[in-house]
């Protein structure tokens, strides 16, 4: 993604719920927008909201390409197919 290189999480960094949400594509500000909402209502007691981050779990269907998630789909995808995976 675009963005300065300080805005990327180091190695050493420590994340917190104080930490500061620096998405760099589309679907991360989506994301981020979508917490932000959840947690504004929640405190202002709209809704009783949670936010759960789940991993992968939908598999991508036909070849796999570029996204990361195309290559989590691919260890179940290719399996299930029949492809021998080394």
């Amino acid at each position: 993604g675009s963005g300065a290189p300080t805005d990327y999480v180091q190695t050493n960094d420590t994340i917190s719920d104080a930490s500061r949400a620096t998405p760099h594509t589309t679907y991360g500000a989506t994301k981020a927008c979508c917490e932000l909402l959840l947690t504004d209502y929640s405190r202002r007691g709209f809704v009783d909201g949670r936010g759960v981050r789940l991993p992968t779990i939908c598999v991508r269907a036909g070849k796999p390409n570029a996204a990361t998630t195309g290559c989590f789909s691919g260890v179940i995808r290719e399996p299930l197919s029949g492809v021998d995976v080394e």
